[in-house]
């Protein structure tokens, strides 16, 4: 949810921020323009700040941690949360967001509140399978899914760059997928789990 979210308000994964390069050979100029997602010092940026969205410019930059103003006040924010804002892509990506934003909202009221393995606060839909995965390591549930989907090693990796409660969610998804198409069933799940 949150990096759909950031991406669709910043114009998708990639920023339209480039970096540009020119090098002379001879009287021929070449441009190597590459996009930069990491934001750095005066690039305005979005993050999530719980479930608000909020939009600032990175003040300074110290190891994996940005300062950003937003407005009056500073707030540190690790540098891998933000995306850099894409003002030109924002009226088209604007439809996109509230048409997320009814979908979301639609299941909401159907979300359950949990403690996650490590004490902070979650949603989960409140299914059984929802409730076993939630006690579990994010890395334990990728690695449960793989076993159970027999695709060892290949969801630790389509899932490295997610973060924990990406890859328990994408997951558990997996997991139900297969119980409705058949190929597992919630007795299987219940049996390998407390196994």
């Amino acid at each position: 949810m949150r990096r759909r979210d950031i991406m669709a308000l910043s114009g998708g994964g990639t920023s339209r921020a480039q970096t540009r390069r020119d090098t002379h050979h001879g009287d021929e100029a070449m441009t190597d323009t590459t996009e930069r997602t990491t934001p750095t010092t005066g690039d305005i940026v979005i993050w999530l700040d719980g479930e608000d969205i909020r939009r600032g410019e990175v003040a300074s930059q110290k190891g994996s941690w940005s300062t950003v103003r937003d407005g009056e006040t500073e707030v540190k924010v690790r540098t891998k949360a933000l995306e850099i804002f894409d003002p030109e892509g924002e009226d088209d990506e604007d439809e996109k967001v509230r048409a997320m934003s009814k979908t979301l909202n639609a299941y909401k009221p159907t979300y359950k509140p949990t403690i996650t393995h490590n004490g902070t606060k979650s949603l989960n839909n409140g299914d059984a399978i929802a409730e076993a995965l939630t006690a579990m390591v994010p890395l334990d549930v990728v690695l449960f899914a793989e076993k159970m989907l027999g695709k060892e090693g290949e969801l630790t990796e389509r899932y490295a760059h997610l973060n924990p409660g990406q890859k328990r969610m994408n997951s558990g998804n997996l997991i139900r997928g297969a119980i409705r198409r058949g190929d597992l069933t919630e007795e299987e799940v219940a049996a390998a789990l407390t196994a």
